[in-house]
């Protein structure tokens, strides 16, 4: 998530830029799956599980001839993962897996207060803000049984 907002005041000659950046790099998590054999090689599922991520947030305020100000922050979350898929065997030791998933996580917030000030004058901006973080997942795989 990339969020960029640009206030311009030409009476007072100044702008000001309010960036928001969201990053999800490390996700983690696990499922349970219940199927039903629709053929002798094709199984039909549905599945639940969680997800752990950390979300990584930096949010940035500048404003005309003063420097950058940033405040970064770092939130795991858990997430619930429901999802529907299918696997064909291809071989006896390889098979095609699809599935889709949508997992809802716990509101995601921040809070971060700048000040800037300079030529007879201070502002401060308290900028505070959730976010119902959600993330769809389509995954096709190719998979190889060892134990075949």
């Amino acid at each position: 998530i990339s969020i960029t907002n640009e206030e311009n005041d030409p009476a007072e000659n100044r702008s000001n830029s309010f960036k928001l950046k969201i990053d999800n790099n490390d996700s983690y998590g696990g499922k349970l799956r219940f199927g039903y054999l629709v053929s002798p090689r094709t199984m039909l599922y549905a599945f639940a599980g969680i997800d752990v991520s950390r979300f990584e947030s930096k949010f940035a305020l500048a404003q005309t001839g003063v420097p950058e100000q940033s405040v970064e922050e770092s939130h795991t979350k858990v997430g619930w993962m429901p999802g529907i898929g299918m696997e064909t065997m291809l071989t006896d030791n390889l098979s095609l897996r699809t599935e889709g998933s949508y997992t809802w996580y716990n509101t995601l917030g921040y809070d971060a207060t700048f000040s800037f000030g300079g030529d007879g004058y201070t502002n401060t901006n308290h900028i505070s803000d959730t976010h119902k973080v959600r993330r769809g997942l389509f995954m096709l795989d190719l998979v190889y049984h060892f134990n075949n």
